[in-house]
């Protein structure tokens, strides 16, 4: 099962009112972010970032929300392969 799977309506409510919050939007906006992750879920969400119908400067905020969560990511992912003694 995958995460868009397992993820209820309320649970998206409450992640793109959490992106909308950081981002500092309306509600107007939070509700189209709030149907973008319905239709693409969160895994993919960020995938499509350039064709959502939002204000420049909102996808400009995405873009760079991503870039962190990436970056985060990948320093997870290191620390995994320290933790788990290096790469094999």
């Amino acid at each position: 099962m995958n995460k868009q799977q397992s993820i209820n309506l309320a649970e998206y409510k409450y992640i793109s009112s959490l992106i909308a919050q950081l981002l500092e939007v309306d509600i107007y906006t939070e509700e189209i972010i709030t149907g973008y992750i319905e239709n693409f879920g969160v895994d993919k969400f960020f995938n499509n970032i350039e064709m959502m119908d939002l204000p420049s400067e909102v996808i400009d905020k995405l873009e760079n929300l991503q870039l962190i969560l990436e970056a985060l990511e990948e320093e997870k992912e290191i620390n995994n392969l320290w933790d788990n003694g290096g790469v094999s």
